[in-house]
């Protein structure tokens, strides 16, 4: 939509109060969760497709880049959060939402490029087929 970065705007900032008025509740951390998983996808692109032909477009992709980790970090604080609290009271209702942050802190651990941590969180998912 043509108001699609004020939605975002406005979306992290309730999720915020959210968290702030409730920093254990699952759900809230697994929204916030695929908030900046969605985030991540969309600044992946937008990297892929810029150019560093020029030394000033390489800074900005550097700079860029650099962004782009630190939403990483904030995946991975939201989706370990949402799984540490779904896993404490699994459930049919909840299982769905726990696979998803696994398959994010999956995701997380393999831009980390940790092969253990992604082979660990492999079998949390197997486990929850």
């Amino acid at each position: 939509p043509s108001d699609f970065d004020t939605r975002q705007t406005r979306l992290q900032s309730l999720l915020i109060k959210a968290l702030s008025s409730d920093p254990n509740s699952a759900m809230a951390n697994f929204v916030m969760s695929q908030h900046v998983y969605n985030q991540v996808y969309d600044m992946e692109e937008i990297l892929r497709d810029m150019k560093e032909d020029t030394p000033a477009e390489q800074t900005k992709k550097k700079t860029f880049a650099t962004k782009l980790d630190q939403k990483y970090e904030d995946l991975f604080t939201y989706s370990l959060k949402a799984y540490d609290l779904y896993s404490q009271n699994l459930n049919a209702e909840t299982k769905p939402n726990c696979r998803k942050v696994v398959n994010q802190l999956i995701t997380y651990y393999q831009k980390k490029k940790q092969g253990d941590k992604v082979n660990f969180y492999q079998e949390k998912l197997s486990g929850l087929q």
